[in-house]
């Protein structure tokens, strides 16, 4: 009798010297069918002869077509990017927006002014309320008349007094 610590009869041959013939059979498959495919996938091509297509010579160096649409040219005119001015700078009109003769508790702010079929309309932002307000010259907003509307600052009449509303940027 054996020794008894192999559970498995004598007569049957060692699982790992099963697999390692199993594992060994396999590479030399797979070398033998990928070495050929390897060989054909990866040969040089042969080079080819190029030559270029006759074209018939322009007598003119650029062609005119007109059928092509005249390329406006007022999209490149306008400036995209603003610089904001210098602290200290004197410019007159900030002086003037900035000098207010009573200031009104409105919470307003000048968001914008855009012209709409010839008229200025101006954005509002209320503080206090959170919304945006559209107006025009004369309108009345929170209590106060709009006295005068530019492009770059927004004039308010109270009872109490009178409130400048300018751009915190320059622009169009």
């Amino acid at each position: 009798m054996s020794s008894g610590f192999s559970s498995r009869p004598a007569s049957s041959p060692d699982p790992v010297t099963t697999w390692g013939r199993r594992c060994l059979a396999l590479g030399v498959g797979a070398t033998a069918l990928l070495a050929p495919t390897g060989t054909w996938a990866l040969k040089t091509l042969p080079p080819r002869a190029w030559t270029a297509p006759a074209v018939p010579a322009s007598s003119a160096k650029h062609p005119r077509n007109d059928a092509l649409p005249a390329v406006d040219r007022s999209a490149f005119e306008r400036d995209l990017w603003w610089t904001l001015p210098a602290p200290g700078a004197a410019n007159a009109t900030a002086e003037q927006a900035t000098t207010k003769p009573t200031a009104l508790p409105l919470g307003l702010d000048l968001v914008g002014v855009t012209d709409l079929g010839g008229t200025l309309i101006a954005a509002l932002y209320d503080r206090r309320a959170d919304r945006l307000l559209l107006v025009r010259h004369g309108e009345s907003v929170l209590g106060a008349q709009v006295l005068e509307l530019t492009r770059e600052r927004v004039t308010l009449v109270h009872a109490d007094g009178e409130l400048v509303l300018t751009r915190r940027r320059p622009g169009p």
